[in-house]
């Protein structure tokens, strides 16, 4: 099957740059890792968000790594960086399927998100 999606064209490719012309747009946007995924590793997608190529690269790397509470339960969920545009979250005990590893938390991070909470403060 594998074989057949890279025969086709439809294997990984870097989409990096949407997510600059996304920001660029004043389109926020959120990253999330699981700590515990070996697939997409949170410190990978860190290392690549804080390398990113937009307008807000410099206030971003600048910002502050935050506590993450789940307000489903009040419990140490992850960790945050923001910088109002761009968030970067690392979720506590999650593999590569978060909503599967850490449903409560899963469900904080997006109702949080489409509230406006960008710094999940």
């Amino acid at each position: 099957v594998f074989r057949n999606f890279i025969l086709s064209g439809d294997e990984p490719k870097p989409f990096q740059q949407f997510v600059a012309e996304i920001l660029e747009l004043n389109i926020p946007v959120l990253i999330y890792a699981g700590d515990k995924d070996y697939i997409c590793n949170w410190l990978g997608n860190q290392g690549w968000s804080n390398e990113l190529s937009w307008s807000g690269k410099e206030s971003f790397n600048a910002a502050n790594t935050t506590n993450w509470y789940s307000k489903a339960n009040g419990s140490h969920a992850g960790t945050a960086k923001s910088n109002g545009l761009l968030t970067f979250l690392r979720v506590f005990d999650a593999g590569h399927m978060v909503p599967f590893d850490q449903p409560s938390h899963s469900l904080d991070m997006v109702n949080r998100w489409i509230s406006g909470d960008y710094l999940f403060a």
